[in-house]
């Protein structure tokens, strides 16, 4: 058990002792403070999903690149990207209906193209 959850209980004891609080009452704040802690927890964990990652160099990007990277990275919408993908000459990987690129090898497809 965490120090901080130690020293809530203890809190709390003290306050329903003072107040006069029956076991049922005192049981009753413990779960309202553990679903409000549940639920803090699950506010966190949305906040840190919707937070938009950014890459600040190429090995920042996963090994195998999704569509949504390659749009991404070349500024495009990602039905443009699943055009581009369908070029010949385009590192892409099939795995069943999934369409993938390994990062160094679009990185490397990117750069000769640009000195082309």
């Amino acid at each position: 058990m965490k120090n901080a959850t130690v020293q809530i209980a203890l809190a709390v004891t003290k306050f329903s002792a003072q107040k006069g609080w029956s076991d049922e009452e005192f049981w009753e704040a413990i779960e309202l403070l553990r679903f409000n802690k549940e639920d803090a927890r699950q506010t966190a964990i949305e906040k840190l999903d919707a937070i938009q990652v950014t890459y600040d160099s190429t090995n920042d990007y996963p090994i195998m690149l999704k569509v949504d990277h390659v749009a991404e990275v070349l500024g495009i919408s990602q039905r443009k990207a699943y055009d581009i993908m369908d070029q010949k000459g385009f590192p892409l990987v099939k795995i069943g209906r999934k369409k993938v690129v390994p990062r160094d090898a679009f990185f490397n497809w990117l750069e000769k193209g640009v000195s082309a």
